[in-house]
C-alpha cells in the first residue's frame, strides 16, 4: 500500500504556512478515539489522529472522484479563509482512497475549552470573549458554531480559535443561551456567570451596537422564565448581560420645550418655514435627527443655519457619506449623484461640521439617533412596523424611555404601554404611561407618505407630550435651483408628489 506522503495532496491552507509534512505522517501515526467527555468528540464517520502538536481528521463521509472533491476542498477553504475563526496553520488535503478521494485537514492541537482551566477571573471573562467573537464572527456569515466545550481551542497566544468543521444556519441567539446555561448556570458559582455574562455582552455591543446583547439576553431570561433549578446563575447570567445605560452627555435635563427636527436634505425653504413657526411657538432650544444635507440643492445654507442653533444636532447617512472620501454602495443612483454634487459645493469646514456631528445622544429618560436604537451605525436601520418591536425591546434593554430618531420620514410614533405595542401618528402624542417610545418628527426637507409641506414636532418635557405638525411652504426656489443644477428628474417629482 502507497505511504501517506504518496497518497497526501496538500489542497490549500486557510491560514498561514501548511503543517510540516513530517509532523502530519507523524500525526497519522496515533489514532484517537471519540469519547463523550474527552478531548475529542464527533462523528463516528470522522477518523482523528493527532500527535502532540497536531491534528488530523479525516473525513469518510466525505468521498468524492478527484476533480469534484478538489472543487469540494477549494470552496470549503474559501469559506473558512472569509470566516477568520479557525487555528493559523489550518490545511486541507485530498487523501487518495482507491479510485476515490477523501477530504482531510490538519491544525495545531491547542487546548480545548473543555480541559482549559482559567487562572482567574479576568482569564476567564478574556476567554469567553474570545469564543464570543468568534460566535459573531460567523453570525457575521450567516452561520452559527456548534456550540460545544471541546469546539474551542486557545492558543499559545490565548487566542479563541474554532476547532469543529461544521456550521449550522444562523438562527438566533437561542442556542448560545443553551449553550451558556450548561456551562455556567447548572453549577458552579453566580459571580462567575455574571462575569462571563458582562464579557460577552460587550463582545457584542463592540459588534452589534448599544443593544447588541439584548437578543442573546432575552433568550436567557426565556430559559429562565422556565427553569426554577438554578434560576439564580440564571439572573446572574442575565444580569451581567444587560447593556450598560448610556451616560447623559449633556447637561441636566432641563424643561423647556425642544423643537424637534430631521431630515432636512438641504431644503432651506422648508428649514425657514419649520424654525417660523416653532420660533413664533416660543421654541429656542432644537434636537436635530439627522440628514441636514443630500438630495435638496442647498446645503451650505442649511448647514450654516443649523450650526447657528442652539441644537444638538445628529449625524445622519447623507450627513455620514459627504463628510467621507468613499460613495456608499447602498445609496440609490439620484442620491449618489447628489452626494457628489454636495462634496463639491461645500467647504472643508462645512464638511468637518458635518462628519464631526455625533451619532448618538442621551438625556434623561430619553436619547436620540438617526435611525434606530439597536442600530450598531446609529443611521442604518429604519423604524417601521416591522421592526419596531425588535427596536422597542432594544430601548428597554438600553434603559431608555424614549428614542427621537429620523430616517424614515414618516411622522408617528410607536409607543409601548400596559395595553401592549400600538401606533400612534396623531398630532399630540401624550406619554403618560408609556414605558418605552419610538419617536419620528416626520421630515423637514422630504416628507414621505403622501404628506406634504413640512414636517417638525415639538416634545414637552414638563406636559409629557409630543406634539406633530407640518406646515406649507413655497417651493418655487427650492424647484428653480434643482433645476438650474442639473438635478436628477427622480428627485425634483419628490417634491410635488411626496411618496
Amino acid at each position: 500500500m502507497a505511504s501517506i506522503d504518496d497518497r497526501l495532496q496538500l489542497a490549500g491552507t486557510v491560514s498561514g504556512l501548511a503543517p510540516d509534512t513530517a509532523e502530519v505522517r507523524r500525526a497519522f501515526g496515533t489514532r484517537k478515539t471519540m469519547e463523550r467527555d474527552g478531548e475529542f468528540t464527533g462523528r463516528l464517520s470522522t477518523q482523528v489522529y493527532a500527535s502532540d502538536t497536531l491534528v488530523v481528521k479525516v473525513r469518510s463521509e466525505h468521498a468524492f472522484a478527484r476533480s469534484q472533491g478538489e472543487r469540494w476542498v477549494a470552496a470549503r477553504i474559501e469559506r473558512e479563509r472569509a470566516l477568520g475563526i479557525y487555528p493559523p496553520g489550518k490545511a486541507w488535503y485530498l487523501l487518495a482512497a482507491g479510485t476515490q478521494v477523501l477530504a482531510v485537514n490538519a491544525a495545531p492541537r491547542l487546548l480545548s475549552l473543555r480541559h482549559w482551566r482559567a487562572s482567574d477571573a479576568a482569564a476567564l471573562q478574556r476567554t469567553w470573549t474570545g469564543v464570543a467573537e468568534r460566535y459573531l464572527d460567523a453570525r457575521e456569515h450567516g452561520y452559527r458554531l456548534d456550540e460545544d466545550l471541546t469546539n474551542f481551542g486557545v492558543g499559545a497566544d490565548g487566542r479563541v480559535c474554532y476547532l469543529d468543521d461544521d456550521l449550522y444556519p444562523w438562527s438566533g441567539f437561542g442556542p448560545l443561551a443553551a449553550f451558556l446555561d450548561r456551562t455556567f448556570c447548572r453549577r458552579g458559582d453566580p459571580d462567575e456567570a455574571r462575569g462571563v455574562g458582562q464579557a460577552i455582552a460587550m463582545a457584542c455591543i463592540a459588534r452589534l451596537g448599544p443593544a447588541g446583547s439584548i437578543g442573546l439576553l432575552h433568550e436567557v431570561e426565556a430559559i429562565a422564565a422556565v427553569n426554577d433549578a438554578h434560576a439564580g446563575r440564571l439572573a446572574a447570567l442575565a444580569a451581567g448581560l444587560r447593556p450598560p445605560r448610556e451616560k447623559p452627555v449633556a447637561a441636566p435635563r432641563q424643561q423647556a420645550p425642544i423643537g424637534l427636527l430631521a431630515d432636512v436634505h438641504a431644503n432651506l425653504p422648508a428649514l425657514q418655514q419649520a424654525l417660523s413657526v416653532l420660533r413664533a411657538a416660543g421654541i429656542t432650544r432644537f434636537l436635530v435627527l439627522g440628514d441636514s444635507v443630500g438630495y435638496g440643492p442647498f446645503p451650505a445654507e442649511c448647514i450654516e443655519l443649523l450650526a447657528g442653533l442652539d441644537a444638538v444636532v445628529i449625524r445622519g447617512n447623507h450627513d455620514e457619506a459627504v463628510a467621507g472620501e468613499t460613495l456608499p454602495t447602498p445609496f440609490s443612483h439620484d442620491a449618489r449623484w447628489v452626494v457628489e454634487w454636495t462634496r463639491n459645493r461645500l467647504s472643508k469646514a462645512h464638511r468637518d461640521w458635518l462628519g464631526a456631528l455625533p451619532l448618538r445622544h442621551a438625556d434623561g429618560d430619553w436619547m436620540a439617533v438617526h435611525g434606530a436604537p439597536g442600530d450598531p451605525r446609529a443611521f442604518s436601520t429604519y423604524v417601521y412596523q416591522m421592526t419596531s418591536v425588535e427596536q422597542l425591546d432594544c430601548l428597554q434593554g438600553l434603559q431608555h424611555r424614549m428614542c427621537f430618531h429620523g430616517h424614515s420620514h414618516l411622522a408617528g410614533a410607536y409607543l409601548r404601554d400596559g395595553r401592549g405595542d400600538r401606533f400612534c401618528g396623531d398630532g399630540t402624542i401624550d406619554l403618560a404611561g408609556v414605558r418605552q417610545a419610538l419617536i419620528c418628527p416626520g421630515s423637514v426637507g422630504q416628507p414621505r407618505g403622501g404628506a406634504s409641506g413640512c414636517q417638525f414636532g415639538v416634545f414637552d418635557p414638563a406636559a409629557g407630550v409630543v406634539r406633530l405638525a407640518s406646515a406649507g411652504y413655497p417651493t418655487e426656489d427650492l424647484i428653480e435651483a434643482m433645476r438650474r443644477n442639473g438635478f436628477p428628474p427622480g428627485l425634483l417629482g419628490r417634491i410635488a408628489d411626496p411618496r
